[in-house]
């Protein structure tokens, strides 16, 4: 199966979220990182199928059953896994929480932007800001 290239970035930058993966392996925080597990393979099987023209959730224009299944799967856990997160690192520390809702903000903006020429690298921004707040739960 050939990937589109612009594609390719974001599976890179998806295999970034195997840091808090290992992270909550080592500290035993089990649910959660199961949850990470199976958030990693839908959104790997998302980018993977994904077809031009479906790069927002709210395009269903060019994506079959499959793909909006892995999506939604994928949205779902990625609330899960914020809300989760969010109380784990309120009673963990404060300054903690803050410096991941310092990372969520612009992440969470290039995320939500519809600058499709710009949508790899804006997503993959996400992924990193993800991935580093999921470290932040998990340290």
């Amino acid at each position: 199966m050939q990937i589109n290239k612009h594609e390719r970035v974001l599976l890179y930058t998806n295999v970034l979220f195997l840091i808090p993966m290992f992270l909550g392996i080592e500290h035993k925080e089990w649910g959660y990182t199961a949850l990470i597990g199976v958030f990693i393979i839908s959104s790997t099987v998302y980018h993977l199928f994904r077809k031009p023209g479906a790069e927002w959730w709210w395009h269903t224009k060019g994506r079959n059953l499959f793909q909006t299944f892995s999506l939604l799967l994928e949205i779902t856990l990625a609330a899960t896994l914020a809300v989760w997160g969010s109380w784990l690192l309120v009673n963990k520390s404060w300054t903690i929480f803050a410096v991941a809702t310092i990372i969520f903000i612009p992440s969470f903006i290039l995320f939500l932007s519809t600058d499709y020429k710009k949508y790899p690298l804006y997503h993959s921004i996400w992924h990193i800001g993800s991935a580093a707040i999921m470290i932040l739960v998990l340290i």
